[in-house]
């Protein structure tokens, strides 16, 4: 039944996937491109960050994170409940880290973004508890055109390192949307983190060092 599913929304989402940029080719397997965990630091309570198109936003932790992009997806009209309307939120990123940056490992998956969720489709078992902390799809908001410009131009298989904070999205005083604050609190592909990027590096791949 899984494969019918991904059969079925590979054809939906073709006309959309020929929008997205193709892959750059993948390092070699047996590498990981991004050995460490996120590093994350939690708010004793939230901290306002301003405002984003039309909510505001307001941090819950600090966030550094270095992964390898496993896809992406961007969104030019969102019409996704709870981000319908915020214009805050450009592009989700499907990305992972440890063993989920290495080829070996991704050879065998395969990863689709749709409507602010993930899917993934997998000759092996990922699923489990000690890989699934090892992906997750992210929802990236911008803190400015240059940062959203660096975002659109992130490619499959790359490897980037991004800082800034895990948020909140307030509109008229009440919560509309707040990041997953673990990688254990669900499912990575659907309750995911929030990530306002204040800065962003794409490194370089392993032949380069």
């Amino acid at each position: 039944m899984g494969y019918l599913i991904s059969i079925l929304l590979s054809i939906l989402l073709w006309p959309v996937d020929i929008l997205e940029p193709w892959s750059v080719d993948p390092p070699p397997p047996g590498v990981e491109t991004a050995p460490l965990d996120p590093r994350q630091d939690n708010f004793d309570t939230p901290k306002p960050l301003g405002p984003v198109g039309k909510v505001e936003l307001y941090g819950l932790a600090t966030y550094e994170i270095e992964a390898r992009i496993l896809s992406r997806r961007r969104y030019r009209l969102d019409l996704t409940p709870g981000w319908w309307g915020t214009g805050a939120s450009p592009i989700d990123l499907t990305v992972g880290w440890g063993p989920m940056s290495d080829t070996a490992m991704t050879q065998h998956v395969s990863f689709k973004n749709f409507s602010r969720m993930a899917w993934a489709t997998s000759k092996i078992d990922i699923f489990n508890r000690d890989i699934r902390s090892t992906y997750a799809n992210m929802h990236m908001i911008p803190i400015t055109r240059d940062v959203r410009r660096q975002l659109l131009a992130l490619r499959p298989n790359q490897t980037v390192k991004m800082t800034g904070y895990l948020v909140e999205l307030r509109q008229d005083g009440e919560t509309r949307m707040r990041s997953s604050m673990s990688r254990h609190d669900g499912d990575n592909l659907r309750d995911c983190e929030i990530m306002y990027v204040t800065a962003l590096e794409v490194l370089p791949p392993p032949s380069a060092g």
